[in-house]
């Protein structure tokens, strides 16, 4: 088995130098972010931007990506998926952040294989929707065709770290009623049958337009460094059949070749036809039908061909982009302003404590800031910026025209403090605080 403990183990660095020295590293490694849970209110990173995160804030100077592999059957709730280190979703966000840096760190510091051989890559765009594919890919020696997007109750029933509606489950037998009217679908149709057979269909996203039917498929080659960019959450076992793929064509070896998941677009996961079969989760969100993985590795094997003899790629359909993109809403163009406080911080704090305060706001909208809140410390006449909304132990949360933010003040932090709300004119300042 490729796969014993039924997880990927695998963590892939690329180290980036410029004379010498260390500018910037990618991390390739498996596992969700949802170390933070749906009821999580605030932007985050999750595990991974943690990770980024701490290993910036130790050395400024270098440049950190997070990036993801495949993971669509990896959580990092350890050890049954159900819930992590911890019961804080906060802590355990850290904690499997810091597993990642600290195994990145190392790796980063080891002797590596130095890349050479110049920057390829193939791009083509292909639908989804129908796609024939060759017997060659399939499996069982005949040639099969993709099915129309699709959401299957047993994505609506989620997963162990979530779970959906108690009306819906995982399994095949777990949605009779439903399960019998897409029998009756599938006699009337077999092409649809032959392409979703056994998913309970709950949801035509295709066909509804919420989710693209021509997608990105693409690779891109580092030296003998190749990444097979696609726009799924792929599970570990896919993954290993895409690179083997790729690996053979390209006579690389397999640890040479990482799936980049979540890439150019977003459209739901990707399992092997043995698992779309069980109908769990990952299967009912592997949207294009049973054959979805044998498609792709299909495309991705006549990419890795078209690279090696060094000519263009056909796209299988027109690109996704047609006409001009709608522009991003807004609610309103008046902006937040800052009115003032609602709520100023305590006269004095110790490390530790959290620094609750709040601001009251007016408007409807406003542009896109770099930061939204600012933590300062007096210096002689000048106050400096020392964190700000993006650092771990700062927050700030939106609601009915208030902004309430906080700051849990570390260890090493003393001095006199005021907190900062940034709209589109000068930083708004709470009154000053000391912590001692």
């Amino acid at each position: 088995m490729a796969f014993p403990n039924a997880v990927d183990p695998t963590m892939t660095v690329l180290r980036l130098e410029r004379e010498g020295r260390v500018v910037g590293v990618v991390n390739w490694f498996a596992t969700h972010g949802t170390s933070l849970t749906n009821r999580n209110t605030l932007i985050s990173g999750d595990n991974k931007g943690y990770a980024a995160y701490h290993w910036e804030s130790r050395e400024p100077a270098l440049v950190t990506a997070f990036a993801q592999s495949n993971s669509g059957d990896m959580s990092p709730n350890v050890p049954d998926a159900t819930q992590g280190p911890t019961g804080d979703e906060i802590e355990n966000t850290r904690i499997i952040g810091d597993r990642q840096y600290d195994a990145a760190r190392e790796l980063a510091g080891s002797t590596g294989v130095e890349l050479a051989g110049g920057l390829d890559s193939r791009l083509s765009n292909v639908s989804l929707s129908r796609l024939d594919v060759a017997a060659e890919f399939t499996g069982d020696g005949r040639p099969h065709q993709t099915g129309r997007a699709v959401l299957g109750a047993a994505f609506a029933a989620g997963t162990k770290e979530e779970r959906g509606p108690r009306y819906f489950g995982e399994g095949v037998e777990a949605n009779r009623l439903l399960n019998a009217c897409c029998g009756m679908a599938f006699r009337m149709r077999p092409i649809l049958s032959d392409a979703h057979r056994p998913k309970a269909m709950l949801i035509p996203v295709g066909r509804l337009g919420w989710v693209a039917d021509v997608l990105p498929v693409q690779l891109v080659r580092i030296g003998p460094l190749v990444l097979i960019a696609l726009a799924q959450e792929v599970t570990i076992v896919s993954g290993l059949r895409l690179r083997r793929a790729v690996a053979d064509v390209l006579a690389e070896p397999i640890e040479h070749v990482l799936v980049q998941g979540y890439a150019n677009d977003y459209a739901g996961y990707v399992t092997t036809p043995q698992e779309y079969d069980a109908q769990r989760y990952e299967g009912g969100h592997t949207m294009f039908g049973r054959w979805q993985l044998p498609a792709y590795v299909q495309e991705v094997t006549r990419l890795a061909r078209d690279m090696l003899a060094g000519q263009p790629s056909e796209s299988l359909s027109r690109s996704p982009t047609s006409g001009q993109p709608r522009p991003a809403r807004r609610r309103n163009d008046e902006p937040y302003r800052c009115t003032g406080m609602g709520r100023q911080p305590n006269e004095s704090y110790g490390a530790g404590d959290v620094v609750d305060v709040e601001f009251a706001l007016t408007g409807d909208g406003g542009p896109l800031l770099p930061s939204y809140l600012l933590i300062q410390r007096r210096d002689g006449e000048h106050w400096t910026t020392v964190a700000r909304d993006s650092d771990w132990d700062v927050t700030i949360e939106w609601r009915q025209r208030v902004a309430q933010a906080r700051w849990r003040i570390p260890a090493d932090m003393r001095g006199e403090f005021r907190l900062a709300y940034v709209d589109t004119d000068k930083p708004t300042p709470t009154q000053s605080f000391t912590v001692g």
